[in-house]
């Protein structure tokens, strides 16, 4: 296994029970907010993960310092959340954590996430387009559109969604022609 794949694994179990407590303590928009916090914490002093991560300091000394910065700042469970990942050595996956745990997030609140690959980029009125539609087909505001440019799909669009996928690109299209032509001759007995 990957330290990638080990980390996702961590931060799936870590995320998921943090997530269950949080919402049957009612916690769950205080610790969405520490998380958002520690995301830019982090982002902004990138030693902390390197000090968190370290061999050289031990576990008391690691929870003392998520004491002393987080202390009045962030919920309770946040930080006993924090402390536990900090005694099992788990902050190498701190990253993993907090991006697992704004995904369950949206999923309670309803949010969609849709990736579409599209053939080149698109401008600010095509987006905007693109995610008026969205909204409406789904009737929700809670839409987050992520766009992929490919050129090699030639045109037209591959929308995912939820583990689904709808390829309506024009090399698809082409390649399902070429295949009943094909599929058609072998069939007729013809050679094309």
């Amino acid at each position: 296994m990957t330290a990638s794949n080990e980390f996702y694994c961590v931060a799936e179990v870590y995320c998921d029970v943090l997530f269950d407590i949080a919402v049957e303590q009612q916690a769950v928009e205080a610790v969405k907010s520490d998380m958002d916090e520690l995301d830019r914490f982090i982002f902004s002093e990138g030693s902390f993960v390197d000090v968190m991560t370290s061999p050289y300091f031990p576990a008391e000394h690691k929870s003392s310092l998520i004491k002393k910065l987080f202390d009045g700042k962030f919920n309770d469970l946040t930080i006993s959340f924090l402390q536990t990942a900090a005694k099992h050595n788990r902050f190498g996956a701190l990253y993993h954590m907090i991006k697992r745990f704004n995904k369950l997030y949206k999923t309670m609140i309803g949010y969609k996430e849709i990736w579409i690959t599209v053939s080149h980029a698109l401008d600010q009125n095509e987006i905007a387009s693109v995610k008026s539609s969205l909204a409406s087909a789904f009737n929700t505001d809670k839409i987050g559109v992520e766009f992929d440019v490919k050129p090699d799909i030639i045109g037209g669009t591959i929308i995912r969604y939820e583990g689904k996928m709808l390829d309506n690109s024009i090399r698809n299209r082409l390649q399902c022609a070429v295949n009943t032509v094909i599929s058609h001759g072998r069939n007729s007995g013809k050679q094309i």
